[in-house]
């Protein structure tokens, strides 16, 4: 089964795209893992491609995915994969700003803007849509007031505008604020009549205010308005225009009248038309004064509405009167009294609906006291009462807050009766904390609650609460005073412990100096100490531990700052390292190489250390450095060991030749001078080249050069050895083999012998082919 689980292959390789999509899923073997991205872009089935796309964490993956495929559902997956990595965390900064400038699908885009959670990539994402429709719902939606006000400047649909600030009234006032402003100021600049004359009335009122109110800065305001009147006058139709300036002569007026200088008043002269020769009757003309004061007429909410009408009126009888066949003048006064009775008519009712706000607003509070006293909530009840007083009242409110009256008494009757009770029992519980054996700051805290719930006590009584000399209060106060009284040592104890305590941090913030400290690790040192001590300020009374713990972390800020110098002075210590070994390496050779990378280590392991992100930065600068140097050194050991191995590999091939050859038979010990010789000349080839030696003054003057010493092989003495092994075994060879030929011939004479005695010649033919057979040297 074995077998069979190993040949099988796995879920995300199967032909199902089914088996395939539940692997991808939810597969968290680390093969799969790694196989993700590879299958998010080959698999054949859509679906297994989005599951894989959902589960990459390549930003740069997902975004050309999204630019590069063709099936919806998986785009769509990338893109979603690309928010989470957006509004997740997964990309943020440069790499977010820089992926989303290559961005080219608009749903993400828009998506961004919304959910991101960075607003630089919020904007960069606005900055790319050009929709008026989003742009105005993320101008009331946004998080950020920044992006608001820059995307307010973005709209210019005058009904946008208004739709906005009509939006954003009650989600952001200043936006609504500016968007009318926008809007005010778009109207204006493309001439819209009623925008100007909106802005023509403003400027009456502005200037109607000024006359009223003379404040301290009115000469500035003046020249504003004027400044203001002066890009309108040319806008507005001439009605408009003699009224503003019937309203900036009075102004100056006023303030002429406030710098104490005679009031001049200047009518402007009207204009007419020519006037024909024909013409014999004058032609009609208005009155610039009746004009003027019925641009000069008071606001209906003024103070003095009704003298001012009374004083313009006279002064508009008067000019009326002394042209009274003049249809143009009685046009005007008609107008005029019109306006008089309607603004006559507008105070009246302003009045009305402020006398009928004020009987709401009074009714709503004679109907919250009801409540409180229904509710028994005396101390609220008090308060609605006292904010009553000497408020004018109706029949009605007069009878109700009457009848509130006498509930609000016999309630604080209650209330005093309810109160005293509830005194006793704070009193019995004071009694029972002496001698109930509970640890002294529970004793205490305790006292602090029954003493606050007393005070709490005497304010909702109020005036009717017991006086500090009453029985009950006295009894109140020794019961406390009892309760406390076996503490008081146990306080005083802590006391001088806290003192001590104080003592021993006011001993360490005089010890400590770091301006004296030049050390980072006596600098350390005493940074731990001051944090020791901040630990230690719990031991430390109220009334010291705010000041000790402000020195405390003031000093803690001074070593901070000297450390930071520290680190700063090492880190260009060990910055001008680098660059001294930099230089070094450049002229040194391969030799000395690793002896300045060696000693530059060494300096620095002496160099003290500086923060934690630029040690290591400056470190694997140093790495990059020393590290080629010590690779190339070891390469070469390397190398040096693998020709020294096969050295001792060719020394020993020889030496076992040679134990070989003086093992063989004797037929090769009889040849073995020649072999001999190719050995030594192998062995001659692997002794290691001779140092030359420097040449040496002879006599005469002239140099004398000796040949160099030969340089012998470490193994040289076992080759001798197995050099004489072998000569010794083919002496023995060479011997052996002249007792043979000696015998050989000693045969071969006994057998002549034995020939010259035969007695036939069938004997001899015998002898003879015996003595043929014996094998003699050829001499």
């Amino acid at each position: 089964m074995k077998l069979f689980g190993l040949l099988r292959k796995p879920a995300w390789e199967n032909k199902d795209a089914a088996v395939r999509l539940q692997a991808v899923r939810s597969g968290q073997d680390a093969g799969l893992l790694a196989l993700l991205p590879e299958l998010a872009q080959r698999d054949p089935d859509p679906d297994v491609r989005a599951a894989a796309l959902r589960r990459v964490d390549d930003v740069q993956l997902l975004a050309r995915r999204l630019r590069g495929e063709h099936e919806a559902r998986v785009a769509q997956a990338a893109r979603e994969r690309l928010v989470e990595q957006f509004c997740g965390g997964g990309v943020a900064g440069e790499t977010a700003l820089a992926l989303l400038a290559e961005a080219v699908d608009a749903e993400l885009i828009q998506t961004l803007a919304e959910r991101a959670p960075d607003v630089e990539l919020r904007r960069a994402a606005l900055e790319r849509i050009q929709r008026p429709g989003f742009l105005f719902e993320r101008c009331l939606a946004d998080p950020d007031s920044g992006i608001r006000r820059w995307l307010l400047q973005r709209i210019d649909s005058l009904e946008a505008l208004a739709r906005l600030a009509d939006a954003a009234r009650k989600r952001d006032k200043g936006l609504s604020r500016a968007a009318r402003e926008r809007l005010d100021a778009l109207r204006l600049a493309a001439g819209d009549p009623q925008a100007l004359a909106e802005r023509a009335l403003a400027l009456c009122e502005r200037l109607e205010r000024l006359c009223r109110e003379l404040p301290a800065d009115r000469e500035a305001r003046l020249d504003a308005a004027k400044s203001d009147w002066s890009t309108l006058a040319e806008r507005v139709d001439a009605a408009m225009r003699l009224r503003v300036e019937g309203y900036l002569q009075a102004a100056e007026r006023a303030l002429a009248g406030a710098r104490g200088e005679p009031m001049v008043v200047s009518v402007p002269e009207a204009e007419s038309e020519p006037v024909s020769e024909t013409d014999t009757v004058p032609p009609a003309l208005p009155d610039p004064e009746l004009d003027r004061l019925l641009a000069a007429l008071p606001p209906a909410d003024a103070a003095d509405l009704e003298a001012a009408l009374a004083a313009i009126e006279a002064e508009a009888r008067t000019r009326s009167a002394a042209q009274p066949d003049n249809p143009a003048v009685s046009a005007q006064r008609q107008r005029l009294d019109a306006t008089i009775a309607a603004r006559r008519r507008a105070a009246r009712e302003q009045r009305e609906a402020v006398e009928r706000d004020r009987l709401e607003a009074l009714t709503a509070r004679v109907a919250s006291l009801e409540e409180a006293l229904r509710e028994g909530n005396l101390t609220q009840a008090r308060e609605l009462r006292a904010a009553l007083e000497g408020e004018p009242l109706d029949r009605s409110l007069s009878r109700r807050l009457a009848q509130a009256d006498t509930r609000l008494e016999k309630l604080g009757n209650w209330q005093r009766w309810s109160g005293n009770k509830a005194r006793a029992r704070l009193c019995d519980e004071a009694e029972a904390l002496h001698g109930s054996g509970l640890h002294p700051d529970a004793v205490a805290t305790r006292v602090k609650e029954l003493q606050a719930e007393w005070a709490r006590l005497d304010g909702i009584d109020g005036a009717a609460a017991p006086a500090p000399e009453s029985g009950l209060a006295r009894r109140f106060r020794a019961l406390c005073h009892r309760a406390l009284a076996p503490a008081r040592p146990y306080f005083e104890k802590r006391r001088e412990l806290q003192d001590e305590r104080a003592g021993q941090i006011e001993g360490v913030l005089a010890s400590a100096n770091p301006a004296a400290i030049q050390n980072p690790a006596e600098l350390t040192a005493l940074r731990r100490q001051i944090v020791e001590a901040l630990r230690a300020l719990d031991g430390v009374s109220p009334q010291k531990r705010a000041a000790q713990g402000r020195a405390l972390r003031a000093r803690l800020g001074e070593i901070d700052a000297a450390l930071a110098a520290a680190r700063e002075d090492a880190a260009l210590a060990k910055r001008r390292l680098i660059a001294r070994l930099r230089r070094d390496l450049g002229q040194a050779d391969a030799e000395n190489a690793p002896g300045l990378a060696q000693q530059a280590q060494a300096e620095w392991k002496a160099l003290p250390r500086c923060d934690r992100s630029s040690e290591d930065a400056l470190w694997a600068e140093l790495r990059g450095l020393v590290d080629p140097v010590f690779a190339e050194r070891r390469e070469r050991e390397d190398a040096d060991r693998r020709q020294q191995a096969d050295a001792e590999a060719a020394a020993q091939a020889v030496l076992d030749e040679l134990d070989a050859l003086a093992k063989a038979d004797e037929e090769r010990l009889l040849h073995a001078e020649a072999h001999l010789d190719a050995l030594s000349a192998r062995w001659r080839a692997l002794t290691p080249d001779p140092v030359a030696a420097p040449p040496r003054a002879a006599r005469g003057g002239r140099e004398e050069r000796r040949p160099p010493p030969r340089r012998a092989h470490p193994l040289e003495p076992r080759f001798d050895a197995a050099v004489a092994r072998v000569q010794a075994a083919r002496a023995r060879a060479l011997a052996a083999r002249e007792r043979q030929v000696l015998e050989q011939i000693c045969a071969a004479g006994a057998l002549l012998d034995r020939l010259d005695a035969a007695p036939d010649a069938a004997a001899r033919e015998g002898l003879r082919s015996e003595f043929e057979a014996i094998a003699l040297p050829a001499d």
